[in-house]
């Protein structure tokens, strides 16, 4: 059980690492668009 809660815990980090990593990279690549456009 225990095991079951900590493989949980980690996946939830991990998935919500993951979706901050990619939202800070898409919000680099705008931020560099628009600083080329501008």
């Amino acid at each position: 059980m225990i095991l079951r809660e900590r493989v949980f815990y980690a996946v939830t980090v991990g998935l919500m690492v993951l979706l901050a990593g990619v939202f800070v990279y898409l919000l680099c690549r705008a931020l560099e668009m628009l600083m080329g456009a501008g």
